[in-house]
């Protein structure tokens, strides 16, 4: 499950999330905009439905930004981790297969440029890492066509199409 919540500091947001999680049966959850700039295990243990998991997260620039990803540790067993701008890539065994998988949870950049650079990044990635199982999850903060813009008025910068199309 992927989700930007737009902020984690309220009580009732967390309980979403975990509603979420427990409704879905949910054994990886990816979160984007958590904008908490330090995480601590008790807000995972806040959004997690049992005890048995393990997380990872980067942290908010500010009030912008944070990633956070949460899995079940009956189902996923992480092997290592990498904190990349923009990204977190988590290398996990999934046992039901005993298979290498790789998780990239993304929260991209609004800037054009900084998001080239982590499209870049996840093309590096995913060629050093080609025989691996890889998910990548997230908010791209990008659209492929003016019908995708929910919420936003406004003119649509068409250099950001192009990169993510080019991508």
């Amino acid at each position: 499950m992927s989700f930007n919540v737009r902020g984690l500091g309220k009580k009732i947001k967390k309980n979403d999330v975990k509603q979420m999680i427990i409704q879905n049966g949910i054994d990886m959850c990816c979160i984007q905009e958590s904008k908490i700039e330090k995480i601590e295990e008790k807000i995972v243990k806040e959004l997690w439905f049992d005890r048995d998991f393990d997380w990872v997260w980067r942290e908010s620039e500010g009030r912008e930004g944070g990633i956070i990803s949460i899995w079940n540790r009956k189902v996923f067993s992480k092997i290592s981790l990498w904190h990349i701008h923009g990204m977190l890539v988590v290398n996990e065994i999934w046992l039901e297969d005993n298979a290498l998988v790789m998780i990239i949870n993304v929260y991209a950049p609004c800037n054009v440029s900084d998001k080239v650079q982590l499209w870049d990044a996840i093309k590096i990635i995913l060629e050093q890492n080609e025989k691996v199982r890889t998910c990548i999850i997230g908010d791209f903060n990008s659209i492929r066509g003016e019908n995708e813009r929910i919420g936003k008025r406004g003119e649509v910068d068409q250099r950001d199409i192009r990169v993510l199309r080019n991508s």
